[in-house]
């Protein structure tokens, strides 16, 4: 069951539509690192042209290069806040994708017919299971993909440079900082997955196809935006705010290793997906409890 329905929610072409959305939204980033690279490179022909010192021009050219100076620029870099639009353009898809399938399932009697074979919380769980995999594979297969696609793109340069994020703060190992941006990505990732298994369990209370597909961005837009609205009213307020906000969980994951920082930062890289497993496991017990007797 489990891989049947993973499988199911591969074959669909939306898949593919999000995918090139993704990487299509990040072209844009990328002629602007291209634009800024070739600002430089002017400046140090002309600077050699009049017979000035290029010798700044040359250390910030220098720094831009390499596949992972550009993979912080699209991805990690500014805590979070270059990649808001991916994760969007991706929750809306996904959700629309599978968000529905369970309330479609048991409102047009499919679900009635596989219960004559599984229990119901049976039946839950692995389509949940197989939800979450296949939104965890989503996110590692297209970073997989973006990161591979930069480093042909980039020549095969893997190497930090000192204008290369957490490089800037000290020396570190190249297969530590790659060790660091996969916790970034699967954070992203089970983050996503915890959305969308929120909004698959929500037909406990919530009866419109349309509004649980939604959810999953709702959730991931409406805490951002309730946070720019109240966020500098008081100290409770921006405290709530960075709980709440998926966007600060990612700010304070990548400053976390960025910088020495105090363990309240670590607190609040885990506060908002915490926060979305006690809201799922609520709504799944309850979904258990009110459903559970109607498919015995």
């Amino acid at each position: 069951m489990i891989l049947q329905e993973f499988k199911r929610c591969w074959k669909a072409k939306i898949n593919l539509i999000m995918m090139v959305a993704m990487f299509l939204a990040l072209a844009s980033p990328y002629l602007d690192v291209q634009s800024q690279r070739n600002g430089q490179l002017r400046n140090i022909e002309a600077g050699v042209a009049l017979g000035l010192d290029a010798s700044d021009s040359v250390w910030t050219y220098e720094g831009m290069q390499g596949a992972l100076f550009v993979w912080e620029r699209l991805v990690a870099g500014f805590g979070g806040e270059s990649i808001l639009f991916l994760l969007v353009l991706f929750i809306m898809g996904a959700g629309i994708h599978v968000s529905g399938r369970l309330f479609s399932a048991l409102e047009t009697g499919y679900g009635t017919l596989l219960m004559t074979r599984m229990y119901y919380k049976t039946y839950l769980k692995q389509t949940l299971i197989a939800q979450f995999l296949y939104v965890m594979s989503f996110i590692l297969l297209f970073f997989g993909l973006l990161f591979l696609t930069l480093l042909i793109v980039e020549g095969g340069s893997l190497h930090l440079t000192h204008l290369s994020g957490i490089g800037r703060h000290g020396d570190m190992a190249v297969w530590l900082y790659l060790l660091i941006q996969f916790g970034f990505i699967l954070h992203i990732a089970i983050s996503m997955g915890l959305m969308i298994l929120l909004a698959s369990v929500s037909f406990v209370f919530l009866k419109n196809r349309y509004i649980i597909s939604f959810l999953p961005v709702g959730t991931l837009l409406g805490t951002f935006i309730l946070a720019m609205l109240f966020f500098n009213i008081n100290r409770l307020t921006y405290l709530l705010a960075r709980f709440l906000t998926y966007q600060y969980s990612l700010q304070n994951l990548f400053t976390f290793f960025s910088v020495t920082n105090s363990g309240g930062s670590l607190l609040f890289v885990f506060a908002n997906p915490l926060l979305l497993l006690l809201s799922f496991t609520l709504l799944y017990k309850l979904n258990v409890t009110k459903f559970g007797k109607d498919y015995v």
